[in-house]
């Protein structure tokens, strides 16, 4: 299932226009980092999240550089695609 990206300016959970867009912090010193699963080893991430202020959904983006790429394509699981699956009808 395609997830519509927010950065367009539309909500992908309600359709709304309404999107703002917002930068992740965490107060103090401390910075939010990425790392593979059941691992102690991280890169600090920085984030760019994208709002509805219709329904809440929120979207995070990760600022990539050709560092952050690499490491990202040399330490972490690669999620194996499959074919597009059409929508599920709704319970």
């Amino acid at each position: 299932m395609m997830i519509e990206d927010l950065r367009y300016g539309r909500c992908a959970s309600c359709g709304s226009q309404e999107i703002y867009q917002a930068e992740i912090g965490v107060s103090g010193s401390e910075r939010f980092s990425i790392r593979k699963p059941g691992r102690f080893k991280v890169r600090r991430a920085d984030f760019s999240a994208f709002v509805c202020a219709w329904c809440g959904f929120v979207q995070w983006h990760l600022k990539l550089d050709q560092y952050a790429r690499h490491w990202l394509q040399t330490t972490l699981p690669r999620v194996p695609s499959s074919p597009a699956q059409p929508p599920q009808p709704p319970m």
